[in-house]
């Protein structure tokens, strides 16, 4: 969608969540078969290798307050559901877009995170790996494990080379796929 913008990217926001340079979002239903456990170890992992990094959790489901458990003392932001500006905003103002799933089949969000210039890291078992090219918008991880997401998002923080590269490539992939041809290819 033309509404997705790395132009939406707020300053103020980003403040507003938290000190840390590095957001890393999700975005989506937050129940168990989303494979978020994956991300709530991977993340608490990557805490103990690094300081900077902050993770916004964006949506709502029954496995939300599990999550909140699970991830307290820890640098996270959960926003519940967001739609519109604030979504488009959100997207944005984050730095890498992480969705541990194994299930999905077309990844909406792997999209809408591109299309606001996000490199996506995703799992090698999903159909949303069609949704982003590997290695120039984003990682693929096979297999998807906490300590595998962990040194990848590790290796792609630690390189601000890479991840503005693939920042740029996510955002002219998305606009080469609109959602349309992207599930037409899908197909």
């Amino acid at each position: 969608s033309h509404l997705l913008h790395p132009d939406k990217r707020d300053d103020q926001l980003r403040a507003e969540w938290g000190p840390q340079p590095k957001k890393l979002l999700y975005v989506g239903r937050i129940s168990e078969e989303k494979n978020l456990d994956c991300l709530v170890y991977g993340f608490q992992q990557l805490c103990q290798m690094r300081e900077d990094t902050q993770l916004i959790v964006v949506g709502e489901g029954p496995y939300l307050e599990t999550l909140q458990s699970k991830l307290d003392g820890f640098p996270v932001v959960f926003t519940g559901r967001q739609t519109g500006e604030d979504l488009q905003r959100i997207y944005a103002s984050c730095d890498l877009f992480v969705f541990p799933s194994e299930t999905d089949t077309f990844g909406v969000v792997l999209m809408e995170a591109q299309s606001s210039g996000l490199p996506v890291v995703v799992s090698g078992k999903s159909g949303t790996r069609f949704a982003m090219r590997e290695g120039i918008t984003g990682r693929v991880i096979r297999p998807m494990t906490p300590e595998g997401l962990c040194r990848e998002l590790n290796f792609l923080l630690s390189d601000a080379e890479i991840l503005t590269s693939m920042s740029r490539e996510a955002r002219s992939h998305a606009e080469d796929n609109t959602q349309e041809k992207a599930f037409e290819t899908f197909w």
